[in-house]
């Protein structure tokens, strides 16, 4: 469960999010969408742990991982889009990686190639 109670973030620039309020239950699937500036991002970001808000709270288990593709990243060409998707999920591309070398010593498939 994740739910964001009141939240609300100011910028010099102005007001983005006021009094946001919502909520994610087990198994639901959602999406976030909106105009340019509607504050989008901002509650990713809020939500990822990467910036405060200036008022509200987030409230989620602390076993809770939050993983997300930033609108704008660094491509490495050389990568295939799978490999740059997975870039995102660094915890747990490592556990994939160190599982895949494992069974690459014991003669058993790879998780993905």
């Amino acid at each position: 469960m994740l739910r964001l109670e009141h939240i609300s973030k100011i910028y010099p620039t102005g007001e983005v999010l006021k009094d946001v309020n919502w909520e994610v239950k087990l198994g639901d699937r959602i999406g976030l969408v909106g105009v340019n500036g509607a504050g989008k991002s901002t509650q990713l970001k809020i939500i990822a742990g990467e910036i405060d808000p200036t008022a509200g709270e987030v409230i989620k288990p602390a076993s809770l991982r939050i993983a997300y593709l930033t609108q704008e990243f660094e491509v490495d060409p050389q990568r295939t889009v799978r490999e740059e998707f997975w870039r995102a999920f660094g915890e747990a591309n490592q556990a994939h990686e160190a599982i895949d070398t494992c069974n690459m010593k014991c003669n058993l498939p790879v998780w993905r190639s």
